[in-house]
């Protein structure tokens, strides 16, 4: 959670060794898209950029695209979007129309009701309805993360490379000398259960 100028501080406990963070893209987004859409894509707000908005890259900043996306996800008004990211109001309204995530909503609230909880991608209850997105959403993210990650590192070699700190859709690693390479060569990894692939951003910081 430092900031990146401090980062670089970070010393690696092995002699020529390195602190590497893992963190999955665009995980919350990517899900949504997977789960909801039926859409597995590496890059999400690339393909809403391309696919529904019909732009190409370059046209509109990547950043702005990002917050709409979220701000929709967790029920941000149009003006209030459009406010934020000065994307047009009939390009969000576009973005909008395709997440339909009113649709979804209702779906959540109906198990709700039916139930009194409802369930993650994973099966696991909820018992609050305050925010039901968010809270399917982030389980689901959390939950994801969790068995990436603990898969990840099973195949990765088991002396070495050392999990020193989780920061929910990353981990931070102390690494040798001699596996930096391999730490820094992992680029994807699919998690079998919900069969969704997790791409990574990979940075050294030491």
């Amino acid at each position: 959670t430092l900031k990146k100028d401090k980062r670089q501080n970070l010393t690696s406990k092995y002699s020529g060794g390195a602190v590497v963070e893992i963190d999955i893209k665009s995980l919350e987004p990517r899900l949504y898209l997977a789960l909801v859409k039926g859409i597995e894509v590496e890059d999400a707000y690339t393909y809403l950029l391309e696919n529904v908005l019909n732009y190409k890259q370059g046209e509109i900043d990547r950043k702005k695209i990002k917050l709409a996306f979220i701000s929709l996800l967790y029920g941000a008004s149009i003006n209030k979007i459009k406010s934020m990211t000065s994307l047009n109001i009939k390009d969000i309204k576009k973005i909008r129309q395709f997440l339909d995530v009113g649709t979804f909503e209702q779906k959540i609230i109906n198990d709700y009701n039916a139930n009194g909880y409802f369930e993650n991608a994973y099966g696991r209850r909820i018992t609050s309805i305050n925010a039901p997105i968010n809270y399917y959403i982030q389980s689901t993210a959390a939950d994801y993360a969790c068995i990436i990650y603990e898969s990840l590192l099973s195949k990765l070699s088991n002396t070495g490379i050392d999990l020193i700190a989780t920061i929910h859709d990353a981990i931070i690693l102390d690494c040798q000398k001699d596996k930096i390479d391999e730490v820094m060569s992992v680029n994807s990894f699919n998690e079998e259960i919900l069969n969704i692939t997790s791409y990574f951003n990979v940075v050294r910081h030491s």
